[in-house]
């Protein structure tokens, strides 16, 4: 768990899990996420305005896209306006049994089995005074710090189920 910032370093919503994986999982991750991406890029299952978690797509990207839309809007003196949402602690909330649907949707089979492998059964347990606390099942979420979180996260947050 990591402290968050000038948080209170007491309080326990101040800290994230942060999951260590070994080098094996890394491997298998990297595979998975190469195989999710072409199948999201092909299908369009997450629209192209999500620039977060995207090959070649970052916030200056989305920052001019946002410019242009405002720039285009006042010359052609229409009404602009636009919601900025900060969602805390996204990664840690993501329901299991809903990604898993959407997951089953949009991909073949044995790519949903291993995913559903790799979330499925997690525990943690935190440190404290050279002691831990025993083993608690993770129920919800993706792991923070993997290189399959980003893009589960997206897959959840904006997948379309329709394809289009």
């Amino acid at each position: 768990m990591q402290n968050r910032g000038k948080k209170n370093p007491h309080d326990i919503t101040s800290y994230q899990p942060i999951s260590l994986l070994p080098l094996l999982s890394n491997i298998l991750e990297k595979i998975l996420l190469q195989h999710l991406t072409a199948i999201i890029d092909e299908s369009k299952r997450i629209p192209s305005r999500q620039f977060a978690f995207r090959k070649k797509q970052g916030t200056i990207e989305q920052a001019q896209r946002l410019v242009n839309k405002i720039h285009n809007d006042l010359e052609n003196k229409r009404y602009c306006a636009a919601a900025f949402i900060a969602v805390s602690q996204a990664f840690d909330k993501i329901w299991h049994a809903g990604l898993f649907y959407k997951l089953k949707r949009a991909f073949p089979h044995p790519a949903c089995t291993i995913l559903k492998s790799y979330l499925t059964d997690r525990t943690f347990q935190v440190p404290y005074q050279e002691q831990y606390t025993t083993l608690h099942t993770i129920q919800s979420g993706v792991p923070q710090g993997s290189i399959l979180g980003s893009i589960l996260y997206s897959i959840y947050v904006h997948s379309r189920l329709d394809g289009n």
